[in-house]
């Protein structure tokens, strides 16, 4: 753990951001201690000021898709509504526990302007209520749907990219691995924001900075952990870092410096080189985690998402 005052490593425009959030949590209940509506309440309204001004696309449709015993509610994001053209699913983040169709509804309006691609942001099954592998069962439900039912959508299900953040990532890449195992359809690219691989905390990011003054303690992160899986072993689609990556897409990585999470995206980065992926590894120097949500207030943010849509048009067209 660093000693001293640090905050000299953050983004200025991120720093603000980061003091406003230590204030709030300083006078508020852990995260970790409080039940899992009032803890997803919070966190809807702590990122409705950053998703107020909504970038504006041609059309925006919420809709759901049928899963054996439940519907899973997506929202289809079109940067032009008469093109036929390749999309991204994306699965957002907040611990397996928090977050919805909302949470990152700017960020992704942005990556769909910017890319010129559609986007299909899918509100997957939370813990602890829906213990893994829940969230990746309804991950392989969409794909499956969309490569059904994609043309009537106007995308191309031979064109589809996986993308997500945190626990999103996980998600993603998660259902990507099902996919494989399963003989199912698979995305072409997948592009995995900080993501979270392992539930081991012998990373050196965790050791450096887990008491959360960059925004996500160790504390909040082994919380997630539990709710997600319980005490089950880990199952290699669940901490992917220890699954077998051979046969997977191609992919980009971003990672956090100031991150508990940024050894273990590295460690990622390694491992899928290692079976024979081609992995663009973007590392943001002077970011905290999650912080493409606060693109209305930094521009390394807005570089992040610009970047994103860049890597999806190069992989699966676009723009």
């Amino acid at each position: 753990m660093s000693s001293g005052n640090d905050d000299f490593r953050l983004d200025k425009e991120l720093l603000p951001i980061m003091l406003d959030q230590r204030v709030r949590n300083a006078a508020r209940s852990p995260l970790t201690t409080i039940d899992p509506i009032t803890m997803r309440a919070r966190a809807a309204a702590e990122f409705v000021p950053w998703n107020d001004t909504p970038q504006q696309l041609d059309r925006v449709t919420d809709f759901a898709i049928d899963a054996v015993t439940h519907k899973i509610h997506v929202r289809l994001y079109e940067p032009r509504t008469n093109d036929y053209s390749g999309a991204l699913v994306y699965f957002h983040g907040g611990g397996w526990v928090i977050g919805d169709l909302d949470l990152e509804d700017g960020a992704l309006r942005i990556i769909a302007k910017q890319s010129g691609l559609k986007v299909l942001s899918v509100d997957y099954r939370l813990a602890p209520e829906h213990r893994f592998p829940a969230a990746l069962e309804d991950g392989e439900t969409v794909m499956n749907w969309l490569t059904a039912n994609g043309k009537g959508l106007g995308i191309d299900a031979n064109r589809i990219a996986f993308g997500g953040g945190s626990a999103g990532a996980n998600v993603a890449l998660g259902t990507a691995l099902r996919l494989r195992d399963n003989g199912g359809q698979m995305p072409i690219y997948m592009a995995l924001l900080y993501g979270a691989f392992s539930r081991g905390q012998d990373y050196p990011s965790y050791q450096e900075f887990g008491d959360g003054r960059f925004g996500l303690p160790s504390a909040a992160m082994n919380f997630f952990w539990n709710s997600y899986l319980g005490d089950s072993d880990a199952h290699p689609h669940a901490t992917p870092i220890f699954a077998d990556l051979s046969g997977l897409p191609d992919c980009y990585i971003l990672e956090t410096e100031l991150d508990v999470l940024a050894s273990e995206n590295s460690d990622m980065v390694s491992k899928m080189r290692a079976a024979g992926l081609e992995v663009s590894h973007q590392i943001y120097k002077g970011a905290i985690h999650g912080f493409t949500q606060y693109f209305k207030s930094s521009d390394l943010a807005r570089k992040a998402l610009n970047e994103i849509a860049n890597a999806l048009v190069s992989k699966i067209g676009g723009k």
